[in-house]
Protein backbone atom coordinates (compact mmCIF):
# COMPACT_ATOMS: atom_id res chain seq x y z
CA UNK A 1 0.00 0.00 0.00
CA UNK A 2 2.88 2.18 0.76
CA UNK A 3 4.12 1.55 -2.99
CA UNK A 4 1.07 3.27 -4.05
CA UNK A 5 0.51 5.82 -1.98
CA UNK A 6 4.04 6.98 -3.11
CA UNK A 7 3.37 6.32 -6.68
CA UNK A 8 0.12 8.60 -6.36
CA UNK A 9 2.45 11.33 -5.09
CA UNK A 10 5.00 11.28 -7.90
CA UNK A 11 2.27 11.30 -10.61
CA UNK A 12 0.47 14.49 -8.77
CA UNK A 13 3.03 16.99 -7.52
CA UNK A 14 2.73 18.34 -10.82
CA UNK A 15 -0.20 19.87 -9.95
CA UNK A 16 1.89 21.66 -7.32
CA UNK A 17 4.23 23.25 -9.55
CA UNK A 18 1.44 24.30 -12.04
CA UNK A 19 -0.48 25.63 -9.10
CA UNK A 20 2.32 27.57 -8.23
CA UNK A 21 3.46 28.65 -11.88
CA UNK A 22 -0.24 30.00 -12.27
CA UNK A 23 -0.13 31.99 -8.45
CA UNK A 24 2.99 33.54 -10.30
CA UNK A 25 1.57 34.59 -13.45
CA UNK A 26 -1.43 35.81 -10.91
CA UNK A 27 -3.88 33.31 -12.34
CA UNK A 28 -6.48 32.47 -10.29
CA UNK A 29 -7.88 28.48 -9.99
CA UNK A 30 -10.68 29.31 -7.70
CA UNK A 31 -12.47 26.50 -5.75
CA UNK A 32 -15.08 24.75 -8.28
CA UNK A 33 -12.11 24.30 -11.06
CA UNK A 34 -9.92 23.26 -8.47
CA UNK A 35 -12.81 20.39 -7.53
CA UNK A 36 -12.73 19.56 -11.38
CA UNK A 37 -9.08 19.40 -12.05
CA UNK A 38 -9.15 16.75 -9.31
CA UNK A 39 -11.86 14.84 -10.52
CA UNK A 40 -10.55 14.28 -13.66
CA UNK A 41 -7.49 13.33 -12.22
CA UNK A 42 -9.17 10.81 -10.29
CA UNK A 43 -11.10 9.63 -12.90
CA UNK A 44 -8.22 9.46 -15.58
CA UNK A 45 -6.70 7.02 -13.00
CA UNK A 46 -9.63 4.52 -12.50
CA UNK A 47 -10.15 4.44 -16.00
CA UNK A 48 -6.23 3.45 -16.57
CA UNK A 49 -6.60 0.99 -13.68
CA UNK A 50 -9.93 -0.54 -14.97
CA UNK A 51 -7.94 -0.48 -18.43
CA UNK A 52 -4.86 -2.31 -16.98
CA UNK A 53 -7.72 -4.77 -15.26
CA UNK A 54 -8.73 -5.38 -18.67
CA UNK A 55 -5.58 -5.76 -20.44
CA UNK A 56 -4.85 -8.44 -17.74
CA UNK A 57 -7.86 -11.02 -19.33
CA UNK A 58 -6.17 -10.65 -22.83
CA UNK A 59 -2.32 -10.31 -21.92
CA UNK A 60 -0.23 -12.04 -19.49
CA UNK A 61 0.32 -9.76 -15.71
CA UNK A 62 3.79 -9.94 -16.68
CA UNK A 63 3.85 -8.50 -19.67
CA UNK A 64 1.53 -5.59 -18.57
CA UNK A 65 4.06 -4.71 -15.34
CA UNK A 66 6.78 -4.84 -18.08
CA UNK A 67 4.97 -2.41 -19.89
CA UNK A 68 4.40 -0.27 -17.10
CA UNK A 69 7.82 -0.43 -15.74
CA UNK A 70 9.22 0.94 -18.96
CA UNK A 71 6.61 3.72 -19.27
CA UNK A 72 7.47 4.71 -15.79
CA UNK A 73 11.40 4.42 -16.09
CA UNK A 74 10.62 6.65 -19.67
CA UNK A 75 8.16 9.06 -17.88
CA UNK A 76 10.89 9.67 -14.89
CA UNK A 77 13.94 10.07 -17.38
CA UNK A 78 11.68 12.44 -20.04
CA UNK A 79 10.33 14.55 -16.70
CA UNK A 80 14.40 14.86 -15.33
CA UNK A 81 15.14 16.02 -19.20
CA UNK A 82 12.07 18.17 -19.39
CA UNK A 83 13.53 19.89 -15.33
CA UNK A 84 16.71 19.86 -17.33
CA UNK A 85 15.82 21.95 -20.26
CA UNK A 86 13.23 24.30 -18.67
CA UNK A 87 10.49 24.13 -20.24
CA UNK A 88 7.47 26.24 -20.28
CA UNK A 89 4.10 25.11 -18.75
CA UNK A 90 1.47 25.23 -20.93
CA UNK A 91 -0.99 28.11 -20.33
CA UNK A 92 -4.43 26.85 -19.42
CA UNK A 93 -6.22 30.20 -19.13
CA UNK A 94 -7.05 29.87 -22.88
CA UNK A 95 -9.33 32.58 -22.57
CA UNK A 96 -6.79 34.90 -20.76
CA UNK A 97 -9.53 36.34 -18.30
CA UNK A 98 -6.73 35.53 -15.75
CA UNK A 99 -8.88 32.46 -14.21
CA UNK A 100 -8.99 29.16 -14.89
CA UNK A 101 -12.82 28.49 -15.59
CA UNK A 102 -14.28 24.93 -14.65
CA UNK A 103 -14.21 23.54 -18.64
CA UNK A 104 -10.83 25.09 -18.77
CA UNK A 105 -10.19 22.93 -16.08
CA UNK A 106 -10.94 19.93 -17.53
CA UNK A 107 -8.45 20.11 -20.26
CA UNK A 108 -6.23 20.89 -17.48
CA UNK A 109 -6.92 17.68 -15.49
CA UNK A 110 -6.92 15.62 -18.70
CA UNK A 111 -3.14 17.05 -19.44
CA UNK A 112 -1.89 16.95 -15.95
CA UNK A 113 -3.32 13.17 -15.33
CA UNK A 114 -1.23 11.72 -17.79
CA UNK A 115 1.46 10.45 -15.14
CA UNK A 116 -1.19 9.02 -13.08
CA UNK A 117 -2.77 6.92 -16.75
CA UNK A 118 0.30 5.82 -16.99
CA UNK A 119 1.25 4.41 -13.33
CA UNK A 120 -2.77 3.08 -13.24
CA UNK A 121 -2.58 0.45 -15.87
CA UNK A 122 1.05 -0.50 -14.12
CA UNK A 123 -1.11 -1.42 -10.95
CA UNK A 124 -2.84 -4.38 -11.98
CA UNK A 125 -0.76 -6.56 -9.77
CA UNK A 126 -1.88 -5.08 -6.75
CA UNK A 127 -5.43 -6.28 -7.12
CA UNK A 128 -8.09 -4.43 -5.62
CA UNK A 129 -5.55 -2.20 -3.73
CA UNK A 130 -5.25 -0.46 -7.27
CA UNK A 131 -8.46 1.03 -6.91
CA UNK A 132 -7.34 3.28 -3.87
CA UNK A 133 -4.89 4.77 -6.28
CA UNK A 134 -7.40 6.63 -8.23
CA UNK A 135 -8.83 7.97 -4.86
CA UNK A 136 -5.56 9.15 -4.13
CA UNK A 137 -5.09 11.10 -6.84
CA UNK A 138 -7.89 12.76 -6.53
CA UNK A 139 -6.61 13.87 -3.03
CA UNK A 140 -3.53 14.68 -3.80
CA UNK A 141 -4.33 16.75 -6.96
CA UNK A 142 -6.48 18.74 -4.67
CA UNK A 143 -4.28 19.09 -1.79
CA UNK A 144 -1.35 20.32 -3.99
CA UNK A 145 -3.84 22.72 -6.25
CA UNK A 146 -5.03 23.82 -2.22
CA UNK A 147 -1.34 24.04 -0.92
CA UNK A 148 0.41 25.81 -3.81
CA UNK A 149 -1.53 28.83 -2.96
CA UNK A 150 -0.01 28.48 0.88
CA UNK A 151 3.25 27.21 0.57
CA UNK A 152 6.04 27.70 -1.37
CA UNK A 153 7.17 24.89 -3.76
CA UNK A 154 11.23 23.55 -4.00
CA UNK A 155 12.13 22.93 -7.27
CA UNK A 156 13.58 19.80 -5.52
CA UNK A 157 10.64 18.29 -5.81
CA UNK A 158 10.34 17.77 -9.78
CA UNK A 159 13.66 15.93 -9.20
CA UNK A 160 11.92 13.61 -6.67
CA UNK A 161 9.51 13.28 -8.42
CA UNK A 162 11.20 12.14 -11.66
CA UNK A 163 14.06 10.09 -9.75
CA UNK A 164 11.41 8.12 -8.26
CA UNK A 165 8.94 7.54 -11.36
CA UNK A 166 12.11 6.35 -13.01
CA UNK A 167 13.02 4.10 -9.89
CA UNK A 168 9.39 2.96 -9.79
CA UNK A 169 9.61 1.70 -13.35
CA UNK A 170 12.83 0.38 -13.07
CA UNK A 171 12.16 -1.47 -9.78
CA UNK A 172 8.79 -2.89 -11.70
CA UNK A 173 11.24 -4.53 -13.97
CA UNK A 174 13.36 -6.55 -11.87
CA UNK A 175 10.63 -7.84 -10.28
CA UNK A 176 9.00 -9.22 -13.13
CA UNK A 177 12.88 -10.66 -13.71
CA UNK A 178 12.26 -12.72 -10.11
Amino acid sequence: MLWIILLALSATVDSWAVGMAYKAQKIKIPLPAKGMISLVSGMTALIAVLFGRLLSEILPIAAIQASGGTLLAVMGVKALWQIKKEEEKTNYDLDLSQKIETWEAVWMGTVLSVDSFLVGIGLVQYGNQAYVFPALVTIFTAAFLVLAQQIRYWRIFDYISAVFLTLAGVFQLFTILQ
